[in-house]
Protein backbone atom coordinates (compact mmCIF):
# COMPACT_ATOMS: atom_id res chain seq x y z
CA UNK A 1 0.00 0.00 0.00
CA UNK A 2 1.68 3.24 -1.07
CA UNK A 3 1.94 6.03 1.49
CA UNK A 4 2.41 9.61 0.29
CA UNK A 5 5.67 11.29 1.19
CA UNK A 6 5.56 15.08 1.04
CA UNK A 7 8.36 17.35 -0.13
CA UNK A 8 8.04 21.11 0.22
CA UNK A 9 10.07 23.48 -1.91
CA UNK A 10 10.29 27.19 -1.13
CA UNK A 11 11.45 29.67 -3.77
CA UNK A 12 12.09 33.24 -2.73
CA UNK A 13 12.98 36.07 -5.05
CA UNK A 14 13.76 39.60 -3.89
CA UNK A 15 13.70 42.52 -6.29
CA UNK A 16 15.12 45.83 -5.10
CA UNK A 17 14.72 49.01 -7.09
CA UNK A 18 16.74 52.05 -6.06
CA UNK A 19 15.63 55.47 -7.22
CA UNK A 20 17.28 58.80 -6.58
CA UNK A 21 14.74 61.55 -6.05
CA UNK A 22 16.02 65.09 -6.24
CA UNK A 23 14.33 68.39 -5.46
CA UNK A 24 15.70 71.80 -6.37
CA UNK A 25 14.67 74.82 -4.28
CA UNK A 26 15.26 78.36 -5.39
CA UNK A 27 15.86 80.80 -2.58
CA UNK A 28 15.92 84.37 -3.78
CA UNK A 29 16.56 87.68 -2.04
CA UNK A 30 15.50 90.85 -3.82
CA UNK A 31 16.08 94.26 -2.28
CA UNK A 32 15.34 97.27 -4.40
CA UNK A 33 15.38 100.92 -3.54
CA UNK A 34 14.97 103.52 -6.18
CA UNK A 35 16.22 106.49 -4.22
CA UNK A 36 20.02 106.42 -3.88
CA UNK A 37 19.99 103.11 -5.82
CA UNK A 38 20.26 100.02 -3.63
CA UNK A 39 19.80 96.86 -5.63
CA UNK A 40 20.61 93.48 -4.10
CA UNK A 41 19.70 90.32 -5.94
CA UNK A 42 20.77 86.91 -4.64
CA UNK A 43 19.62 83.58 -5.93
CA UNK A 44 20.58 80.42 -4.08
CA UNK A 45 19.80 76.96 -5.33
CA UNK A 46 19.32 74.31 -2.72
CA UNK A 47 19.35 70.67 -3.71
CA UNK A 48 17.92 67.83 -1.74
CA UNK A 49 18.51 64.24 -2.69
CA UNK A 50 16.68 61.29 -1.26
CA UNK A 51 17.22 57.65 -2.09
CA UNK A 52 14.03 55.67 -2.46
CA UNK A 53 14.14 51.90 -2.17
CA UNK A 54 11.31 49.67 -3.31
CA UNK A 55 11.66 46.07 -2.15
CA UNK A 56 9.38 43.39 -3.53
CA UNK A 57 9.56 39.85 -2.16
CA UNK A 58 7.89 36.94 -3.95
CA UNK A 59 7.66 33.57 -2.22
CA UNK A 60 6.31 30.49 -3.96
CA UNK A 61 5.61 27.33 -1.98
CA UNK A 62 5.34 24.13 -3.93
CA UNK A 63 4.32 20.87 -2.29
CA UNK A 64 4.91 17.58 -4.04
CA UNK A 65 3.69 14.20 -2.85
CA UNK A 66 5.57 11.09 -3.92
CA UNK A 67 4.07 7.66 -3.43
CA UNK A 68 6.41 5.40 -1.49
CA UNK A 69 5.55 1.70 -1.24
CA UNK A 70 4.82 0.73 2.34
CA UNK A 71 4.48 -2.95 3.29
CA UNK A 72 1.28 -4.15 4.96
CA UNK A 73 2.05 -5.28 8.48
CA UNK A 74 -0.33 -8.21 8.66
CA UNK A 75 -2.62 -9.85 6.07
CA UNK A 76 -6.37 -10.05 6.63
CA UNK A 77 -7.83 -13.11 8.30
CA UNK A 78 -10.42 -15.24 6.49
CA UNK A 79 -13.25 -13.67 8.51
CA UNK A 80 -12.08 -10.13 7.69
CA UNK A 81 -11.67 -11.01 4.02
CA UNK A 82 -15.17 -12.55 3.94
CA UNK A 83 -16.65 -9.38 5.51
CA UNK A 84 -14.91 -7.27 2.87
CA UNK A 85 -16.26 -9.47 0.04
CA UNK A 86 -19.79 -9.64 1.52
CA UNK A 87 -19.80 -5.86 1.94
CA UNK A 88 -18.97 -5.41 -1.73
CA UNK A 89 -21.76 -7.77 -2.78
CA UNK A 90 -24.20 -6.05 -0.40
CA UNK A 91 -23.39 -2.66 -1.92
CA UNK A 92 -24.04 -4.07 -5.40
CA UNK A 93 -27.40 -5.58 -4.37
CA UNK A 94 -28.40 -2.31 -2.67
CA UNK A 95 -27.60 -0.34 -5.83
CA UNK A 96 -29.71 -2.72 -7.98
CA UNK A 97 -32.64 -2.44 -5.52
CA UNK A 98 -32.47 1.36 -5.57
CA UNK A 99 -32.54 1.35 -9.38
CA UNK A 100 -35.54 -1.04 -9.40
CA UNK A 101 -37.45 1.13 -6.90
CA UNK A 102 -36.79 4.24 -9.00
CA UNK A 103 -38.02 2.44 -12.12
CA UNK A 104 -41.15 1.21 -10.29
CA UNK A 105 -41.95 4.69 -8.97
CA UNK A 106 -41.59 6.22 -12.44
CA UNK A 107 -43.61 3.27 -13.86
CA UNK A 108 -41.10 2.21 -16.47
CA UNK A 109 -41.27 -1.48 -17.40
CA UNK A 110 -38.09 -3.30 -18.25
CA UNK A 111 -39.67 -6.62 -19.32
Amino acid sequence: MPVPEYHTLYKTRVDTVQLCDSIYFRDSVFIAAKGDTVYLTKTHWRERFRNVYHVKVDTVMQRDSVRVPYPVEKPLTKWQQWKMDAGGWAMGVAAVLVILVILKVTKIRII
